[in-house]
């Protein structure tokens, strides 16, 4: 689940129902964090561990942010 711009949250109603696990994402949140990482001069490099999250919009998201 990934939270649109507009701070709309899609939720399937499956989810609820079978008690699956449900992570919310923010590609705001995402992109600020990425961007005071950088802005840190002991960083050199930012690199994410896909096997930690696989979720496309976020790794497309980083990707663009240049963190490998």
């Amino acid at each position: 689940v990934v939270v649109q711009a507009s701070g709309i949250v899609d939720i399937t109603y499956s989810n609820a129902l079978t008690n699956d696990s449900l992570y919310v994402y923010s590609l705001e949140a995402v992109r600020k964090n990425v961007g005071m990482l950088k802005s840190l001069s002991a960083i050199d490099r930012i690199f994410y561990a896909c096997k930690a999250n696989m979720n496309e919009d976020i790794l497309r998201t980083l990707y663009q942010l240049g963190a490998g």
